[in-house]
């Protein structure tokens, strides 16, 4: 079977701009749902192991022409051991070498790109996260890929040649991986507004505590509750507060307390307008 054999080339190539935050047991295991490249190859260079086919792509990044490349994969013992055991010996041949050229040499292309891309980025990362959110940054990695795929679709002549076809399985493979990283950061953002409500609603429940007892070791004599023992939410006692200050001006009542604030005289407080 021909080595740059494809995936299906009809299935949706990019994951959509907005997903709803998925839970946590439906997220794929990334290694389960974007298998290496090399293991959807089913040629001779594709089943040899990834040091030579490391080896292989270096030298045809240099340009080496095919007959050392050929003399030199036929001769390796790692290669012999492999055609013997998978294809009866057969050895790699230049249709072999050309198929890999078209293929798995340009998806190996695309992912150095990417990886020196990231290790730029990596220098960077926090810098991008102060400045770009990980939601946002993934979802213009979608935009990304979008433009990538437009302009390949822009220059292409309608017919299905092997190296339209290894860029398109490449982008589709991206696509794959972005649409995995949006629903992490989703996921990921929304455990983290969760860990900080929680850590919210911890902090003030210690602090009321804190405040209830030490004002009953302050009033021994009296019996100190919370608001909420009577049925008011401890959070709306300012609000309250300001509805009582009010009534008590309708009602032309002075509403201080000269012996707590220390004013010289009891008096109203606010003023009505129209």
């Amino acid at each position: 079977m021909n080595e740059n054999k494809i995936d299906n080339l009809n299935e949706n190539p990019v994951a959509p701009q907005t997903q709803s935050p998925p839970s946590a047991e439906h997220i794929p295991d990334p290694l389960q749902s974007v298998p290496d490249a090399h293991r959807l190859r089913n040629g001779k260079i594709a089943a040899l192991p990834h040091n030579l086919r490391e080896q292989l792509n270096l030298r045809l990044q240099h340009g080496e022409a095919s007959p050392p490349l050929l003399d030199w994969l036929n001769s390796q013992p790692e290669v012999l051991a492999v055609l013997k055991d998978t294809f009866d010996g057969v050895p790699i041949s230049k249709q072999n070498l050309s198929a890999w050229r078209q293929g798995g040499f340009l998806e190996w292309q695309m992912r150095q790109e990417l990886t020196l891309d990231a290790d730029t980025l990596n220098g960077t990362a926090q810098e991008i996260e102060d400045s770009v959110p990980g939601v946002e940054l993934a979802n213009n990695l979608v935009t990304i890929l979008t433009a990538h795929y437009a302009r390949l679709l822009n220059h292409w002549d309608g017919e299905l040649d092997p190296k339209f076809e290894a860029k398109l399985l490449v982008l589709r493979r991206l696509s794959r991986d972005v649409a995995l990283l949006q629903k992490c950061q989703l996921l990921a953002a929304e455990y983290q507004a969760g860990l900080e409500e929680q850590w919210r609603q911890d902090f003030d429940d210690l602090r009321w505590r804190r405040l209830m007892a030490r004002l009953r070791d302050l009033l021994p004599a009296m019996n100190v509750e919370s608001s909420a023992a009577c049925g008011i939410d401890p959070d709306a006692k300012e609000a309250m507060a300001f509805a009582i200050l009010a009534h008590e001006r309708i009602r032309g009542r002075a509403a201080n307390l000269p012996s707590a604030t220390g004013a010289r005289r009891a008096v109203l407080l606010g003023k009505v307008t129209a």
